[in-house]
């Protein structure tokens, strides 16, 4: 899917896309101490802010980020 394009509630759901600008890695590749980071929308707040592929995630504001649901929970 173009990154470019709006997320769509089904690819946010399933956890490959998020509706901020960013997709993470699969369930296989995922870092044991966050979310990885696969891509980033040049476009998007997210790479403003820095964000960028290979990232790890592992705070958003207060909330500590050990999974997918973790990061879709503190981002939503």
């Amino acid at each position: 899917f173009p990154l470019g394009a709006p997320a769509t509630q089904e690819l946010v759901g399933q956890g490959v896309q998020t509706a901020a600008g960013f997709t993470v890695a699969s369930t296989m590749d995922q870092a044991f101490d966050g979310v990885k980071v696969e891509q980033v929308d040049p476009a998007s707040a997210a790479f403003a802010a820095g964000l960028r592929p290979g990232h790890v995630i592992q705070k958003v504001g207060p909330h500590d980020v050990r999974s997918v649901d973790e990061l879709t929970n503190a981002l939503f």
